[in-house]
Parts: C-alpha cells; sequence; structure tokens
C-alpha cells in the first residue's frame, strides 16, 4: 500500500508469496518493504496501456466539471502529455521523469506566454472594451475638433449596447461616427460613447 489499497486478481501467483524491494522514503534513505509477487510481476511487464493510465491518474489533469465536455477534453489532454512524452523519450534517450517533463512544458508554455506579450504591441489608450457586450470600439477619429451631432437615419443597431442576445435598434447617428446609438428615456448611448472621446 502506498497511498491507497490496491487490488489483484490473479489466477498464477500465490497470495502469500512475496519479495522484499527497496522503496525511497521522503528522507532520501531507502528502506526494505515486503511487495507481493504479483505486484512485482506486474510492474515487470505491464504495457504501455498500464503505463499510460498510471502516468495519467499520477498527475492528472482533470478538474471537477458538470459540463461533460470538459472532462472528456482532460482525459485527451492528459493521453496528448504521455504520449508526448514517450515520443520525446524515444527521440532524445533522456531519462527525464515524467513529472520534470510535465513542468518544463508548463514553464515553457509560461516563458511563450511572456514573450507574445512582450512582442504583441499595445493596445492604444483610446480604445475601451465596450461593457456590455465585450467588443473593442475604437474611438479613433480623423479630426476629433469636428462636430459629433445626432442626426436622424436608417434604422439600425446601436453600435454601443447591441448584443448577438439582444438586439436594440435606433434610428439616431452620429454625424461624424457614422454609427448607431440609442437616445431615449432609458438609456443615451450617444453621450455614454462620446463623452470618452470629447
Amino acid at each position: 500500500m502506498d497511498r491507497k489499497l490496491v487490488f489483484v486478481l490473479s489466477n498464477f501467483h500465490d497470495p502469500t508469496s512475496y519479495d522484499i524491494i527497496q522503496r525511497k522514503e521522503k528522507s532520501g534513505g531507502k528502506a526494505d518493504v515486503k511487495c507481493p509477487t504479483s505486484i512485482i510481476d506486474y510492474n515487470k511487464y505491464m504495457g504501455g496501456v498500464d503505463r499510460a493510465d498510471q502516468r495519467k491518474e499520477s498527475y492528472s489533469l482533470d478538474r471537477k466539471s458538470r459540463r461533460s465536455w470538459l472532462r472528456i477534453f482532460f482525459n485527451f489532454l492528459n493521453i496528448a502529455f504521455s504520449n508526448t512524452f514517450i515520443i520525446f523519450k524515444i527521440r532524445t534517450d533522456s531519462d527525464l521523469k515524467y513529472l520534470d517533463f510535465l513542468s518544463s512544458v508548463t514553464t515553457a508554455l509560461i516563458e511563450g506566454e511572456k514573450t507574445k506579450k512582450r512582442m504583441s504591441p499595445s493596445i492604444n489608450s483610446n480604445r475601451k472594451r465596450n461593457r456590455y457586450s465585450g467588443r473593442i470600439i475604437s474611438f479613433d477619429t480623423p479630426n476629433n475638433n469636428e462636430s459629433h451631432l445626432p442626426i436622424v437615419g436608417n434604422q439600425a443597431r446601436c453600435a454601443l449596447c447591441s448584443t448577438n442576445k439582444g438586439t436594440h435598434k435606433t434610428v439616431h447617428h452620429c454625424s461624424h461616427c457614422k454609427r448607431a446609438f440609442c437616445m431615449n428615456s432609458k438609456r443615451n448611448c450617444f453621450y455614454n460613447y462620446h463623452k470618452n472621446i470629447l
């Protein structure tokens, strides 16, 4: 028993037979431990599927979720890491442990993301995320000195508060931005939009 009980069914081994093996302790030393012969043979002759399952369970990425597809995704991700580790061992003939391999992959992904953020151009300060729909709305205009006046035009979706779930249509447009904005007693998207750029 390591951390959990392990049950083995065999018609070949004597359940009372065992051998002495050495187990590494937390202090760094080694201790003699009784191990059933069935477990020793299993570890000796276990195949690729068993080793893959062992790696998958030892360092699982799975997380509890009510969404069934997410659990399937984590399972495939665990399998992908296990297969990648096997290919890495074959190609490099390395004695790297699976945990160290996962740590190196994680570190590389984090460092790559940091480099990507450093190299990506910074978002202009006069660009702001629409709090209603999450879209990026640009406040850049060719000439901010020109007047932004409300005019009446054809009915169109509001550029500020319309989303895929809820569409708000209006006939009021900006004479300069050429966008439609709500202007009524409930909301004034024309003002909310232009107060940030004027």
